[in-house]
């Protein structure tokens, strides 16, 4: 069994599993490293999807963008050494801050806006050595805006929508940037704002959660029919898991705000109420109902209406067993259980979205391991 606080590597595959899989990465790698390839490969992909609401390619982003392929080149870049990764990783960089420039309106978001450009221009800085000005500039622009949701967040009552604090579009995302450049003095107080923001969504009001989405701020359409009344949202993407996250990473590195640990620990101990399993494992469902009188319906099969949610980091147990195996102190000794390897689902392999484990998700100055092994931190 593994020690919660052992944080070293330990090798996962076969070394010629390994080797293996080192070559597969590089085959699709070099792929991506071609610019006329990927622009086609974009152009088809909106051609032979069933879903085309789905391709929305936006060379500034992380999502579905250059600024993604950037963060890619710098995981390859420490994994594989010399081989001129962090140049293509350059070139990224530099289509998609012009990308940005280009844009009269620049979001904040991690996945789509200006807090994902800042934050693959930092994985490529080689520890803050590079990028320096592109990064000043782009903090600039970026803290106002933060201060700003955070004052409104603040103020609002009687929910909010999921894109106002979640980790995608809104401010858990732009805290795990901020984050990573905790010791620059004019980031630090906006990172402070949005833990200090996020305590308090944790907080009950009226016997509701602060961060449960009422019905008329439930955006997707397909959602406000199956939750007329709103909901409270439980994926690591779009949910509560990506504030747990935040705030336990952010008190790992001691970036502590009053309140933190009691949030730490009342969201961890919703998160370990409100569970769906199913005949795969432990699970959680992707939201949790509210009834017509404001009330949290308890997640059951038949209470809820998408039943249990993917296997997936998005919704689904591996990206909340990452956000509570994160938690300090108590949490990852009292959900050992939650945080155990769920079984495979019904096609025989997790399916993947958005990335299997995202580097956002990482602890706080992890790097990842040398390519003549394939390894998992514990």
């Amino acid at each position: 069994m593994l020690e919660f606080q052992n944080h070293s590597w330990y090798q996962l595959l076969e070394p010629d599993q390994a080797l293996a899989a080192i070559a597969i990465a590089r085959a699709v790698a070099a792929r991506l490293r071609e610019r006329d390839r990927v622009e086609a490969a974009v152009s088809a992909a909106a051609q032979q999807t069933a879903f085309p609401q789905s391709v929305h390619w936006q060379p500034s982003d992380v999502a579905q963008g250059y600024a993604g392929l950037a963060i890619m080149c710098s995981y390859l870049d420490a994994c594989l050494p010399d081989e001129g990764w962090d140049v293509t990783g350059h070139h990224c960089i530099e289509l998609a801050a012009q990308a940005m420039e280009g844009q009269t309106h620049r979001p904040m978001g991690l996945f789509s806006g200006l807090s994902g450009l800042a934050f693959a221009s930092w994985c490529l800085s080689r520890g803050g050595t590079r990028y320096r000005r592109l990064l000043a500039g782009i903090d600039e622009v970026l803290v106002p805006q933060v201060i700003a949701q955070v004052h409104h967040l603040s103020g609002q009552r009687h929910g909010v929508s999921v894109g106002q604090f979640d980790l995608i579009s809104g401010l858990t995302g732009v805290g795990t940037y901020l984050l990573c450049r905790r010791e620059e003095p004019g980031l630090t107080a906006a990172l402070t704002a949005i833990l200090s923001c996020l305590v308090e969504l944790t907080r009950q009001e009226l016997g509701l959660p602060c961060w449960h989405t009422p019905a008329h701020l439930v955006q997707d359409r397909t959602m406000q029919r199956y939750y007329p009344y709103g909901n409270l949202n439980c994926g690591l993407a779009h949910g509560i898991p990506g504030p747990l996250g935040l705030l336990a990473l952010a008190q790992r590195e001691n970036m502590m705000v009053e309140g933190m640990t009691d949030a730490i620990n009342r969201v961890a101990d919703w998160l370990a109420r409100n569970r769906l399993d199913d005949t795969w494992g432990i699970n959680w469902p992707t939201t949790v109902p509210l009834t017509l009188a404001g009330t949290v319906l308890v997640p059951t099969n038949a209470a809820a209406p998408l039943g249990s949610s993917r296997t997936a980091w998005c919704y689904g147990s591996p990206g909340v067993a990452r956000a509570l195996w994160l938690a300090p102190g108590r949490a990852p000794h009292r959900f050992a259980h939650v945080l155990s390897w769920r079984g495979r689902s019904p096609a025989g392999y997790p399916p993947l979205c958005s990335g299997y484990r995202p580097r956002t998700l990482h602890r706080s100055g992890e790097e990842p391991q040398r390519a003549n092994t394939l390894a998992i931190r514990s």
